[in-house]
């Protein structure tokens, strides 16, 4: 079985198979515009065109933005989780020198009630 498109490009169906085998005649053939067996050809104004173009365009940019943010709130989750690791480190090495103050404090005391 032979399909001819609008463009003048001959097609045959092998056999029983299912694949097509598209005839392509120079380098101006067009290979996304053609119908294939079981295929169907669907045909949208200029106007529809326009706005599926400018929905994907959209799109993208939203896509884009969106990761650029989500790159933007690792890099400060990263930095925030730094920053609190350096905050623990030295609040831990304040919390023993104020223990180490307090065994200083209780440890003359101690000596001196048992001197008496």
């Amino acid at each position: 079985m032979k399909m001819i498109d609008d463009n003048n490009t001959e097609m045959e169906l092998n056999g029983e198979q299912t694949r097509v085998i598209k005839k392509v005649d120079g380098y101006g053939a067009n290979d996304l515009n053609f119908l294939g067996v079981g295929e169907i050809m669907v045909t949208i104004t200029l106007k529809e065109y326009r706005n599926l173009v400018s929905t994907a365009a959209t799109t993208e940019d939203i896509v884009s933005k969106a990761r650029s943010d989500k790159n933007k709130a690792e890099t400060e989750n990263e930095r925030l989780k730094k920053e609190n690791a350096e905050l623990k480190a030295e609040l831990y090495s304040l919390n023993k020198k104020v223990n180490d103050a307090k065994d200083e404090i209780k440890t003359p005391e101690e000596n001196e009630g048992n001197d008496e």
